[in-house]
């Protein structure tokens, strides 16, 4: 298998190479996106703004450069996209927006704060972005709380360091989804969003030790639902996100974000690119010449570039995925019963393809993850009848790990309470 070392860790070449491939992608969609965005005539509700375009890249370069200082061919691309973004990120487009919007100035300025920490320094443009900061209009924005954690943390950047033991900081975040927590049946993609941004936040990017508002183990357990919720719905941007939760917390990979990472590598090497959910293929044969680059480029950039910080975490971390899944010593024949009660979608989900491709005692270490899948693909059809089957076969196995299990017990006991015994989309 691509990535394997005898260590039993992932070969950090491998992820060096894989974090190359983004930067070579940012290199591309910088000239292509970063001045107009991106907008279809076909679907005209679907917008890429040029600075989302510019604060996104400048994100992955300093995750790139912060987690491989010594690796010449990732900090050569660094180099070569940066001056690229330079023009947009501290132009005089930029400049004007600060001072005119003072309450979205760390906004405007989210990639000259990151430039900044490359050494890629504009004096007038920090000038201009503290005094705006001290404007009356500059709290003038009402955001949510993992917006007011980016915030906080670009304040800290454009000072210097990033302090998470902050007494702001703390107060935000006992107010983020990292504190509140995800509900694993109805969580929804910009929830998920929430938790994995809030992490990068407080972590400035996987480089520090957060004082977390909850343990460690219940935000990994977040995470594990989230990307059950992702794999089974072939969502590789937001599985990629979900998975920066080990490296970034310094936590070890479980065997559920072990299987989850194969998934991502295995459908990167097989298309060349971590595609989104987003991209439409028939759409995209339609197009021809720079039309069809510039609809690749801004379907597909974004889903690229969170594999790439994925990369990056998990060097500068020193917390490699593992290089397979483990054997199951106890459970065994959990899997088959389970899936035996959740059946298979049609066309099947990619990660099905991966998990036929293990042992039988590999597949029974993941009981849990696929215990989350099928009680939240239950809850979301309102059988309650299976979502019972399924904590039996939980108990009879000793699957009871995270939150899914526990949040079932709660839907199947308040359903008793409501005397109800209805089945489908009518609850």
């Amino acid at each position: 298998m691509v990535g394997g070392s005898a260590s039993g860790r992932w070969d950090a070449r491998d992820l060096e190479r894989r974090l190359c491939k983004a930067l070579d992608v940012a290199a591309r969609a910088v000239p292509v996106l970063a001045v107009e965005g991106y907008s279809d005539v076909s679907n005209p509700e679907e917008v890429l703004r040029p600075a989302k375009v510019v604060a996104e890249t400048a994100v992955l370069l300093l995750a790139a450069a912060r987690a491989t200082p010594a690796c010449k061919s990732v900090l050569e691309r660094v180099a070569n996209v940066a001056q690229l973004l330079r023009p947009h990120a501290q132009g005089d487009r930029v400049r004007a927006l600060v001072c005119m919007e003072p309450a979205l100035a760390l906004d405007h300025c989210m990639a000259h704060v990151c430039l900044t920490q490359l050494g890629y320094l504009d004096e007038d443009l920090d000038g201009l972005l503290a005094q705006s900061l001290t404007s009356g209009a500059a709290a003038a924005r009402e955001r949510l709380p993992h917006r007011e954690l980016e915030q906080h943390w670009l304040r800290q950047l454009h000072r210097g360091s990033a302090n998470i033991r902050d007494p702001d900081e703390r107060s935000l975040l006992r107010r983020c989804a990292l504190c509140t927590g995800l509900d694993p049946f109805s969580s929804s993609r910009d929830d998920v969003y929430a938790f994995t941004h809030a992490l990068m936040y407080v972590t400035d990017l996987g480089s520090l030790k957060p004082r977390l508002p909850r343990s460690q183990g219940n935000i990994v357990g977040d995470a594990e639902a989230a990307l059950a919720q992702s794999l089974a719905e072939d969502d590789y941007d937001l599985g990629a996100e979900v998975l920066l939760a080990w490296p970034m917390l310094g936590a070890r990979w479980t065997p559920a974000a072990t299987f989850g990472f194969r998934v991502l590598t295995s459908v990167e090497d097989e298309a060349g690119f971590l595609p989104a959910l987003s991209i439409r293929l028939d759409r995209y044969r339609a197009l021809v010449g720079e039309a069809r680059t510039r609809y690749a480029l801004a379907s597909a950039y974004h889903t690229v570039y969170v594999m790439g910080l994925l990369c990056a975490a998990a060097l500068g971390s020193g917390w490699l995925p593992a290089r397979e899944v483990p054997h199951a010593s106890r459970a065994r024949g959990a899997a088959a019963r389970i899936l035996d009660i959740i059946g298979s979608a049609n066309p099947p989900p990619r990660w099905r393809e991966c998990f036929g491709a293990l042992d039988p005692p590999q597949q029974d270490c993941l009981g849990p993850l696929l215990m989350a899948m099928g009680l939240r693909q239950a809850a979301a059809s309102r059988e309650l009848r299976t979502i019972k089957a399924l904590l039996e076969v939980a108990v009879e196995f000793g699957v009871v790990g995270g939150p899914a299990p526990r949040h079932g017990a709660e839907l199947l006991r308040r359903a008793a309470r409501l005397g109800t015994t209805l089945q489908g989309p009518e609850l």
